[in-house]
């Protein structure tokens, strides 16, 4: 699977975590007709990012069922992309 396409589907699949779980959320907290719509915008921004904080952290342990639950969220997709690994060419400091 060429990176590019491995990291769209992690970020969808993780989006789509974040949302759900703003939507459980939201099935839980009464939020008022009036609210504004940026409270709705904010929280699934936070859940996003915490689902995506968990997913992970749950990829990192070195607990194996905590791996596995990790894999399993992202839908077996847990290595780091080659997008995002550090080129030396890219570092701080360096000469070209």
């Amino acid at each position: 699977m060429p990176s590019w396409l491995m990291s769209a589907v992690r970020t969808a699949v993780q989006a789509g975590w974040g949302a759900l779980a703003a939507w459980l959320l939201t099935r839980g907290v009464h939020v008022p007709a009036d609210a504004p719509p940026w409270l709705t915008a904010a929280a699934l921004a936070v859940a996003a990012g915490a689902v995506t904080a968990v997913l992970r952290w749950l990829e990192t342990r070195s607990w194996r069922p905590a791996r596995r639950l990790g894999r399993v969220l992202m839908l077996g997709i847990v290595r780091q992309p080659a997008a995002y690994t550090a080129r030396p060419e890219w570092t701080v400091g360096a000469r070209r």
